[in-house]
């Protein structure tokens, strides 16, 4: 990750320090592939996102969940000025085992 100053433009797609150590765990080329669908959306308002791939978690935070190839979860954040933001991952597996938890709090 570059610093951004007013030489240079800024960043569409930020790894979030709480996705770090995520991000470093990926293979080379699924990084890539992470990086390189998030520019992508980047460039398009979320209305043109696929809503097959792309699933909006909490409307007032901008908060939505990428999934990405081999049962990897993407979570990010759109700011105000369209910056995507990553703030974690996890593996499909654990996002069924979160959502159960939570289904069984409220009983």
């Amino acid at each position: 990750m570059s610093l951004t100053s007013s030489h240079q433009p800024k960043e569409k797609v930020v790894v979030g320090a709480s996705a770090l150590y995520s991000m470093t765990t990926l293979s080379d080329s699924e990084r890539a592939q992470v990086l390189q669908t998030l520019e992508q959306l980047a460039t398009l308002p979320p209305e043109q996102w696929p809503a097959d791939t792309v699933h909006l978690r909490h409307r007032q935070l901008s908060l939505y969940m990428l999934d990405a190839p081999n049962e990897l979860r993407v979570f990010f954040q759109r700011d105000k000025d369209g910056t995507l933001t990553i703030f974690g991952m996890a593996m499909q597996e654990a996002v069924d085992l979160w959502s159960q938890a939570a289904e069984l709090s409220k009983s």
